[in-house]
């Protein structure tokens, strides 16, 4: 991964003097050997209840190198660290199939990131060249699957808690020298979310679709260093949002297929509309970068011959031309 940062004072020129020292050539290379061992199981308690089980181990070990050169020579960064990781990651479930068409079930997981380095270190700051711990997370979930009306009507809906510890969070910075890239662990965090699923065939020919989602993300404990001041007691930032995490996020849509025999074929449309709620951009929620609601309306022409073998299909994506920022960052 090679990338070149530089401030100049204008194009087809060469940097500026006071430019100069900030310009800098970065080169990261990091080699990841993961193995992985995990077993599942399934008891069949009576016809209608049955228990499942599983867990998996992860080892990890990572090598990352890092040398950052500034542009009047001198070697700001050369980096050569080695570190593993393993975890041990368990599964266990119940599901109760009330009739053919109608199964509850609850489960209950955990799962692993292993430890990272900072792929944007700098070793004028000791504190961008740390390693980070592992990031856990157990996800709590209940929900139940349905059909109705010989398979015509699909429901879907679950619920669910996920509790992080030591969630991985990436921050932009300043030391008050100079820019700073931070990754940290964030202490503990949860999402507790729901989630339900619409299918309805009308007649052989129309069906109509949907689904709704709905976060509630929160950190629990979340200490960040002060911007400026990297070496004074972090501060207390709980209360900020999640980021790129919509609170609410919905689609609709309806899919009519039609048999023209003057086409050898079926000739089927399709057209959706998705919406999620704002979103912020960075782990500081800086209003500026931040995005509003945003809506896309999406369509798809598909003819698919009688025998199933040919397929030819032309979408649209976004056919209102909405503009939505896709990422933001904050320099102030």
């Amino acid at each position: 991964d090679t990338s070149f940062q530089a401030a100049h004072g204008g194009r087809g020129g060469a940097p500026s003097g006071t430019a100069r020292p900030l310009s800098t050539t970065s080169r990261q290379d990091q080699t990841t050997k993961s193995y992985a061992a995990y077993t599942t199981m399934e008891y069949d308690l009576t016809d209608r209840v049955a228990l499942e089980g599983g867990l998996r181990y992860t080892y990890d070990h990572k090598q990352f190198k890092l040398l950052l050169t500034q542009r009047t020579g001198t070697v700001a960064t050369n980096q050569n660290d080695t570190d593993h990781w393993d975890d041990w990651s368990p599964m266990a479930g119940i599901r109760f199939q009330a009739t053919d068409d109608l199964m509850f079930y609850r489960k209950w997981s955990r799962g692993f990131r292993s430890g990272q380095f900072n792929g944007r270190g700098n070793g004028l700051n000791a504190l961008t060249t740390n390693s980070v711990e592992p990031e856990t997370v157990k996800v709590s979930e209940v929900g139940m699957k349905s059909s109705w009306l010989d398979n015509r009507v699909i429901f879907n809906i679950a619920a669910f808690r996920t509790n992080f510890t030591d969630q991985q969070i990436t921050t932009f910075t300043s030391d008050g020298v100079r820019f700073v890239s931070l990754v940290q662990n964030a202490g503990k965090s949860r999402i507790i979310g729901a989630e339900m699923d619409l299918a309805l065939r009308a007649t052989n020919d129309l069906s109509f679709f949907g689904s709704l989602g709905a976060l509630n993300a929160k950190y629990l404990t979340f200490r960040e260093p002060v911007a400026g001041n990297l070496t004074a007691p972090p501060v207390d930032v709980s209360s900020r949002d999640f980021k790129n995490t919509p609170e609410l996020s919905f689609n609709v849509g309806a899919e009519y297929t039609l048999p023209v025999p003057v086409l050898w074929g079926l000739l089927g449309a399709r057209v959706d509309y998705s919406h999620k709620s704002q979103v912020y951009y960075n782990t500081a929620n800086t209003e500026s970068i931040r995005q509003d609601k945003v809506g896309l309306l999406n369509g798809r022409l598909v003819w698919t011959s009688n025998d199933d073998t040919v397929e030819i299909a032309l979408w649209g994506r976004n056919l209102t031309n909405r503009k939505w920022d896709a990422f933001g960052l904050d320099l102030n």
